[in-house]
C-alpha cells in the first residue's frame, strides 16, 4: 500500500522542482517539517546564488497565509487549490567563504581609510558598525546568480 505524503512534503517537492527550473545551477536544500500541534512548514536554504527577494517571489504562493503578530493570529490570505501549500515557508541564504573574501576586498577598495587593515570583527566608527555588518549589508543586495552562466 502506498503511503500518503504530507502536505508539507508535497509542497517541498514542488518548490524544489520550481527552483531547479528557475535557478538550475544553484543547489537548494528544501526541507519539510510537521510540528506536534499539526502545523507544517517548508524551509529553503542555499549558499550565494540569487538574492532572497527573487526566491521569495517564486515561493510566495506555496504559503497559504501569514502570522499577524499585531493581532496574535494566523491569517489565511493566499489559499490556492491548484498547488500544494503549507502554513509556513521560510528562506535563508548563506554566504560562502569565497564570497565573503570578495566582499572584504571590495569594501577595502570602496572605503580604504575605514576598512583597510581592519579584521572582520573590528568596529568601524564612521559607519557606527562592525566590518562583519558591512559585509552582510553588501551581501544582502548582491545577486550572485547570473542568468547567462547560471552561477
Amino acid at each position: 500500500m502506498k503511503k500518503k505524503l504530507s502536505n508539507s512534503v508535497l509542497t517541498a517537492r514542488e518548490i524544489k522542482t520550481k527552483l531547479r527550473q528557475v535557478f538550475p545551477n544553484t543547489k537548494f536544500k528544501v526541507r519539510s517539517q510537521v510540528f506536534e500541534q499539526g502545523d507544517d512548514a517548508v524551509r529553503i536554504t542555499w549558499i550565494d546564488g540569487p538574492v532572497v527577494a527573487r526566491v521569495d517571489e517564486i515561493v510566495k504562493d506555496y504559503c497559504y497565509g501569514f502570522y499577524d503578530y499585531h493581532n496574535d493570529k494566523y491569517v489565511v490570505s493566499n489559499k490556492k487549490k491548484h498547488i500544494p501549500q503549507t502554513k509556513y515557508v521560510s528562506t535563508y541564504r548563506s554566504m560562502s567563504n569565497e564570497t565573503e573574501d570578495k566582499i572584504v576586498a571590495l569594501l577595502r577598495k570602496k572605503y580604504p581609510k575605514d576598512c583597510a587593515g581592519k579584521s572582520r570583527n573590528n568596529y568601524i566608527s564612521r559607519f557606527n558598525t562592525s566590518m562583519l555588518q558591512l559585509i552582510w549589508r553588501e551581501f544582502y543586495d548582491m545577486d550572485l546568480y547570473n542568468s547567462k552562466t547560471g552561477t
